[in-house]
């Protein structure tokens, strides 16, 4: 059986060379430590989609899909913390209130949930690329395991079990062990 090549998580620009867009995008991409700008444009694709959910269900007509699909929305942006706490989800009027102030996300939102963005936030590391660095060497942990992917979306219970993985005594680089030398 062969393996589905599985879907596209960004879309390029239609106007490659806009000089408004190319120094906002490095801004961003120095800012918090990109790759590339691929990396960027899947997290303004995921920007876009969020917004557009939000967008279709403030229009239609059915109340029942509003509040359940708006509250599922709502739950998701405030487990990751793109939201703040502060977000009531009992009326029709605060889901339609709340999704309306989903419409005014930026990506900047969802790049500071990013693992390299919350390791160098936290303080474990000088700067957002040293932390890129400490999560590619597979020293930070998330609730004791160990993620390599500096993409890696931080929910709010986990940002509290973000640590540096601790390396034993006698294992770290670049220090040799003194070997003892056993008489027979």
């Amino acid at each position: 059986m062969v393996k589905s090549k599985g879907k596209k998580r960004y879309n390029t620009p239609l106007r490659p060379f806009e000089s408004d867009r190319l120094i906002s995008e490095m801004k961003l991409i120095g800012e918090y430590g990109l790759r590339n700008k691929k990396e960027l444009w899947i997290f303004k694709n995921i920007t876009n989609t969020t917004k557009k959910r939000a967008r279709d269900l403030l229009i239609t007509n059915s109340n029942e899909e509003l509040i359940f699909c708006g509250r599922a929305l709502l739950d998701k942006l405030v487990l990751t913390k793109v939201f703040g706490d502060d977000v009531s989800l009992i009326t029709k009027e605060d889901v339609t209130k709340n999704l309306e102030r989903v419409l005014d996300l930026e990506v900047n939102c969802f790049l500071e949930r990013r693992l390299q963005h919350r390791v160098f936030e936290l303080g474990m590391a000088n700067s957002v690329h040293h932390a890129r660095n400490l999560i590619y060497q597979r020293k930070i942990m998330v609730k004791g395991r160990i993620v390599n992917k500096p993409g890696y979306v931080v929910t709010g219970n986990d940002e509290a079990y973000i640590e540096l993985k601790e390396v034993p005594e006698g294992k770290k680089k670049g220090e040799q062990v003194a070997k003892v030398a056993v008489e027979s």
